[in-house]
């Protein structure tokens, strides 16, 4: 792809030579009109005092000594002057000048009619010489008694013949070069006035915006630009930088404030989930393994035994050193461990779970991240539905892409909580991921709907 400064370049050239062609066209064309007109207005009247000073008829004959007289006048005036006897049908019944051959005896009558009756000029008529290129006159109706016709004047070959040999247009070529040069030079000028007052100042303003960056956004960038209308442009970027800084800042203190609660959260946790965990097991280990009640709390709490392990671990790494751990994923066994998590809780309400999981599918994420989405919508749909009701829960292919829905009835008085609890961590969670929480609210019911890229793998669960 061409970058701004090439596309600057030759559209500027491109715009130059076109209309360099139209101008020229239009400078000679209006050039040439002008030339034929005052050439044809210079003599217009040659025809009109040739015939009054020599008559050209006699009789019902042409008066050959009043010819004579004027073919004489013609070799006086030169060769850029042509004269012709027509009658009254445009037919050449007499000529003098010129040394090529009459090729046309006939000549077309309207343009010297139109030339007599006094249009506007100029107004080319034919050369009997050449038909195929029209020329400058000037014409006279002549009559007597017994005849009629017209003296037809060409005037102007020689001096076309001139202007056809391409030696005459050499310092027109010579001109045209130094416009030429002249057109590279202006779109240097304007190259460079670009490059220093518009590209230069916008990758200073980007290299100011990468070293904030760099540096965190403790230090706001200066964005002073020498273009003025380039100014108001880097203003808005300082306040925003600015504003990115203040929210850094304050997301700063608030996960200080937040790393503080959680640590004092989970060492008053850690002991009572400790017992919780040993007398499960005393349980199991007395009893059994066959109570379902019992081992779903005993699955339960060994999975937030877990999470309170790993959070105090994380805690004690660097911050930097936290990374995402993709992996691949079957979601179909991701959603049997979210069904089984929340079995007690919906059958406290008696809430029916009624799930759609199309089989052989995965994705690609992290396991525990995406678990703490499905554990916050399920929370969600769990404490806003009223008792008795259904919470519906699908995982479906759809071109290229698995569609998660979580839907639920909203209960008419609500508790525990507003609507939406957890919303802010579910879209971090899946920002990571590449996609978006969509949230549809209505009167009775509540949709929470994202999806995951589909990871073709072979039939096999993945855990």
């Amino acid at each position: 792809m061409i970058n701004f400064r090439g596309t600057l370049v030759i559209s500027t050239l491109i715009w130059f030579v076109i209309s360099l062609t139209g101008l020229t066209f239009i400078v000679y064309h209006l050039w040439q009109n002008s030339e034929f007109k005052s050439q044809q207005m210079l003599h217009k009247e040659l025809a009109v005092h040739m015939r009054d000073d020599h008559p050209i008829f006699e009789g019902a004959d042409y008066n050959k000594e009043s010819l004579s007289e004027i073919f004489h006048t013609q070799m006086l005036l030169g060769p850029d002057f042509e004269f012709y006897v027509l009658d009254n049908e445009g037919n050449v019944s007499s000529s003098a000048g010129g040394k090529s051959p009459i090729v046309e005896n006939q000549v077309d009558l309207t343009p010297i009619n139109a030339f007599l009756n006094g249009e506007e000029l100029p107004i080319l008529g034919d050369d009997p010489r050449n038909p195929s290129s029209k020329r400058v006159f000037s014409a006279a109706f002549v009559e007597n008694e017994y005849m009629e016709g017209y003296l037809y004047v060409v005037i102007g070959r020689k001096h076309a013949a001139a202007k056809s040999d391409l030696e005459n247009y050499l310092p027109f070529g010579y001109l045209g070069f130094v416009v030429i040069l002249l057109i590279f030079a202006y779109a240097y000028i304007v190259f460079q006035l670009v490059v220093v007052k518009l590209i230069k100042p916008l990758q200073k303003m980007i290299s100011e915006v990468e070293r904030a960056a760099g540096s965190g956004f403790r230090v706001t960038p200066p964005f002073s630009i020498s273009t003025p209308e380039l100014q108001p442009f880097a203003d808005k970027y300082k306040d925003m930088v600015s504003l990115i800084q203040q929210q850094f800042i304050e997301i700063k203190v608030q996960e200080a404030k937040r790393a503080k609660h959680m640590r004092q959260m989970r060492h008053d946790l850690k002991t009572p989930l400790s017992n919780v965990l040993g007398y499960l097991e005393t349980w199991r280990i007395s009893h059994g393994e066959d109570d379902s009640l019992i081992e779903t709390a005993y699955k339960n709490a060994r999975t937030l035994d877990e999470r309170v392990n790993q959070q105090m671990v994380v805690e004690k790494r660097p911050q930097s050193d936290v990374e995402l751990s993709m992996t691949t994923i079957d979601v179909s066994w991701m959603m049997d461990e979210v069904i089984d998590r929340f079995r007690m809780a919906l059958s406290k309400k008696s809430v029916q779970l009624i799930s759609s999981i199309d089989k052989n599918t995965h994705v690609t994420g992290d396991p525990q991240l995406l678990s703490r989405v499905f554990d916050n919508l399920m929370e969600n749909a769990v404490r806003h539905c009223p008792d008795s009701s259904t919470i519906l829960l699908s995982a479906i292919r759809k071109k290229g892409v698995i569609e998660f829905t979580v839907k639920n009835i909203i209960s008419a008085d609500p508790k525990g909580g507003t609507h939406g609890i957890g919303i802010q961590i579910i879209q971090a969670i899946l920002s990571l991921h590449q996609s978006l929480l969509d949230n549809e609210i209505s009167s009775e019911w509540y949709i929470a709907r994202f999806t995951l890229a589909e990871k073709v793998v072979a039939q096999k669960r993945i855990q």
